[in-house]
């Protein structure tokens, strides 16, 4: 724990706004105030390495990682979607239909590792489900737009 805590406070000069881990790389990806997304770690003697660096170009709403995908979500519910290249450590576009994306802000997202699917809400209370490949499963629309969490509940 005490490697973890360091290593949030040393990767980034300002505010860190969002951290995930990807478990199995023992990689950590985290933005900051700054729009500076970097992809981190420590090597085999326990010291904080920093393997690549970016510049985003406006603030990010939210991060999310499943196994090697991550997620990022934009204030106008646009969404990114990449994934992590181990051997380069690198953050590589995924194919995406942007006409797919949401009309208003995404409020949660919430991911399923069991059948590798995910699940966004917005600010206008739609719901979509997303497979793997970034393709709509099913859309969900309530009346009372004020979504604030979504979850999978697998029995």
């Amino acid at each position: 724990m005490t490697n973890y805590v360091y290593g949030r406070f040393a990767v980034h000069r300002q505010e860190v706004k969002h951290i995930e881990q990807i478990r199995e790389k023992k990689i950590f990806i985290s933005i900051c105030l700054e729009y500076l997304l970097h992809i981190w770690g420590f090597n085999g003697s326990n010291k904080f390495e920093r393997y690549t660096t970016y510049i985003m170009c406006r603030p990010v709403d939210a991060l999310k990682v499943l196994k090697d995908n991550v997620l990022l979500t934009w204030p106008n519910g646009e969404s990114t979607y990449l994934c992590y290249e181990h051997d380069r450590k690198v953050l590589s576009l995924l194919p995406q239909d942007k006409d797919l994306d949401h009309d208003y802000p995404i409020t949660a997202i919430d991911f399923s590792e069991k059948s590798n699917i995910h699940v966004t809400c917005d600010s206008d209370g739609l719901i979509k489900v997303w497979n793997e490949l970034r393709e709509i499963i099913r859309e969900i629309k309530f009346n009372d737009p004020d979504m604030s969490s979504v979850t999978f509940c697998c029995t």
